[in-house]
């Protein structure tokens, strides 16, 4: 039987290299927007529409988790802004960044509002 010999591949290509700064934070922005708009936003309605008792402890046990979660990527994402604001020479990509950045600050500070709403009524 013949074996067939792989060859490795070139050690460039297997290190594991490090993503820039400003392409690191939009990821991170944008992984962070996604959850909390299909995950967060659709919990923290189904909290405020809950008809009974049985139904708000159900969607306050879920929303507990994915607020959990959300947090959790809100962390990763603020590291990478902060990472990107110690860069010295930023690149012409870092200000669409910011952007995103601060897009996604708004989308999380309106989920913790109407999380809080949601849970005083």
């Amino acid at each position: 039987m013949d074996h067939v010999k792989f060859e490795e591949k070139p050690a460039a290509l297997s290190a594991r290299t490090a993503l820039p700064t400003d392409i690191t934070l939009l990821l991170r922005c944008h992984a962070e927007g996604c959850f909390l708009a299909a995950e967060v936003l659709p919990a923290i309605v189904a909290l405020r529409e809950a008809r009974n008792r049985e139904d708000r402890l159900g969607a306050l046990a879920y929303l507990e988790g994915r607020w959990s979660q959300a947090q959790l990527q809100a962390l990763a994402t603020d590291s990478c802004f902060d990472a990107l604001r110690a860069v010295s020479q930023p690149s012409p990509l870092a200000q669409r960044a910011w952007r995103y950045y601060r897009a996604v600050r708004n989308l999380r500070d309106r989920a913790r509002r109407e999380l809080e709403a949601a849970q005083s009524r």
